[in-house]
């Protein structure tokens, strides 16, 4: 059976809902016009496949021992991966966030590393409030 087939399933569901496809039953999705991507969480998958689409969003497949797990997201990471992280991947933005402002204006002093704490906890916040509602 042919990727496209479950094309239209995995978009009638949520995004980020896995729909689960045995690989016995379905052709490699590279044949359907997939492309092997790095952008990926690792999960214990042997690879990732990915299908975007002109309205941004995509449809992610991972591909296990014996089974493919998909689902569809509503950003690419390859053509926008701020709106990715912050939609799809939220948990990665706030720890970016987190990151990046502790890592603002650091210096080796022991002021220094309680200044870099009160940055990240005050990026921790601007990762939470800048997440999308719901």
């Amino acid at each position: 059976m042919s990727w496209l087939y479950y094309e239209s399933l995995i978009l009638s569901k949520p995004p980020h809902e896995d729909i689960v496809v045995p690989c016995s039953s379905v052709s490699t999705p590279e044949i359907d016009g997939y492309s092997i991507t790095i952008l990926a969480e690792g999960q214990g998958q042997d690879v990732d496949y990915e299908k975007r689409f002109p309205d941004g969003k995509r449809i992610h497949i991972r591909k296990y021992n014996d089974v493919y797990r998909a689902h569809w997201d509503l950003f690419s990471p390859i053509i926008n991966p701020i709106q990715h992280l912050r939609y799809d991947a939220p948990h990665w933005w706030v720890t970016l966030c987190v990151i990046g402002a502790a890592a603002l204006g650091t210096d080796n002093s022991d002021e220094g590393e309680s200044d870099m704490l009160v940055r990240g906890v005050l990026g921790f916040f601007f990762g939470l409030l800048t997440l999308p509602k719901d």
